[in-house]
């Protein structure tokens, strides 16, 4: 059993940095290029399962080795050498920077990395090496539609 303080932490790109970000595991809902380039600068090892079925084309020829699908996961966590980090943000460059993405972190024991990186391993073996037709132009994805107009959130 481990004991973990917990502590609110904005925008994704901070909580990282904190984490450790030199050596990152990550288990995301989306993943996009640009996120894995800014991280790709700063990381020795970036390795990525992600829930969603379809990823860009972009991530397909850059990043195919350090991506694999998951289908139908949806958490966000982020395995990174001193701790953890986990909340809304996904591993994409409008997740890195949102502010108002709410993720937790915890500065984690060398006991306790070490699980969280058995179970990131046990999704990595499981998932689906990215194969070319995961792969859509970004120019081909549909645009999600509104049933009505977005209005400003009453906290804003």
């Amino acid at each position: 059993m481990f004991r973990l303080e917990l502590r609110l932490c904005r925008p994704l790109v901070k909580c990282l940095a904190e984490i450790g970000v030199e050596s990152l595991s990550v288990v995301t809902s989306f993943v996009d290029a640009e996120a894995l380039e800014e991280l790709a600068k700063a990381a020795e090892a970036v390795r990525v399962v992600v829930g969603d079925y379809a990823v860009s084309r972009e991530v397909y020829e850059k990043w195919r080795d350090a991506v694999r699908i998951y289908p139908g996961h949806v958490v966000n966590l982020y395995i990174g050498a001193r701790g953890l980090a986990t909340g809304g943000a996904p591993l994409t460059a409008a997740g890195l920077r949102n502010p108002a993405a709410a993720n937790f972190i915890a500065l984690a024991p060398p006991a306790l990395l070490k699980e969280a990186e058995g179970y990131f391993h046990e999704l990595w073996r499981k998932a689906q090496p990215l194969a070319e037709d995961a792969a859509v132009d970004a120019a081909s994805e549909p645009k999600p539609r509104r049933s009505s107009p977005r209005s400003a959130a009453p906290w804003t």
